[in-house]
């Protein structure tokens, strides 16, 4: 939310995009980017050691699997926010 807040600060309008759940046909396109998600800590930290936290930041922020669980939590936050400022 702060950086949707921080956005909109200075006039961007985010448009936000969520992946639906686990589809079965899509299993294996779904295989990479979980076993991507998997490495990414290791990699964070590979560049964290190495002084390179900027890296290691967006390693860190490849590595969150955002469940449908939590963004159906977020859409009534957002569209309240949204109604708020439009």
């Amino acid at each position: 939310m702060h950086r949707l807040n921080l956005l909109r600060h200075y006039g961007v309008k985010p448009i936000l995009v969520f992946d639906g759940g686990h589809l079965p046909m899509k299993n294996e396109e779904e295989i990479e980017p979980a076993r991507s998600r998997k490495e990414n800590p290791a990699r964070a930290i590979e560049h964290e050691s190495c002084g390179d936290t900027s890296a290691a930041y967006e390693y860190y922020q490849k590595a969150v699997d955002i469940p449908p669980t939590i963004a159906y939590e977020l859409i009534p936050v957002i569209e309240c926010i949204s109604k708020v400022f439009n």
